[in-house]
């Protein structure tokens, strides 16, 4: 008879964040202070651990809403991922509140045709209360100028080809 999973949530502190690559996936590691039952995504088998795992693109969708700086950092990326060594230096000490949600193998995912491969608990912040060490704040800031001038450079880079298009189609009619 299979096992009944509930749903919970976790509230602990962030003791590390990690990306993890996997055949083309980016993914976010969240390691927290405190253990939590989840499954295995290799042997499929229930576990106790203190870490879960979101792609980079949920990570971006979720923390936008509450962390300040990821919305900044979110207006001058315009829709792209945050960058994950921004992600580690706002959220390494971060007090965080997570709802585990459980999908059964074969359910229904949301907002797509696809269905759940395996059982698995879904990780969704519910709240987020940053504690920024000192010394990222330089790197944080420095993080964001960064997206800031990559951005910038795309405008300009943009605003040139459009100029060369408009020329050519002045001059030459194509």
């Amino acid at each position: 008879m299979a096992k009944n999973y509930e749903n919970y949530t976790i509230e602990g502190t962030i003791k590390k964040v990690t990306r993890v690559v996997d055949n083309g996936d980016e993914r976010i590691s969240f390691e927290l202070d405190k253990e939590f039952v989840s499954f295995d995504f290799k042997t499929k088998e229930e576990i106790t651990t203190n870490k879960f795992s979101l792609a980079a693109a949920e990570v971006s969708r979720q923390l936008v809403p509450l962390v300040d700086e990821f919305a900044l950092a979110d207006a001058y990326l315009m829709g792209s991922n945050i960058p994950s060594t921004l992600v580690s230096l706002v959220l390494r000490g971060a007090n965080v509140k997570v709802q585990r949600i459980f999908k059964k193998k074969g359910e229904q995912r949301e907002n797509s045709s696809d269905t759940y491969t395996m059982d698995l608990y879904k990780s969704i912040f519910e709240s987020i209360e940053t504690n920024i060490n000192p010394m990222f704040v330089k790197p944080i800031e420095k993080e964001l100028e960064k997206i800031s001038n990559e951005e910038q450079a795309f405008k300009v880079q943009k605003r040139a080809e459009m100029t060369e298009t408009t020329t050519r189609k002045a001059i030459f009619g194509w």
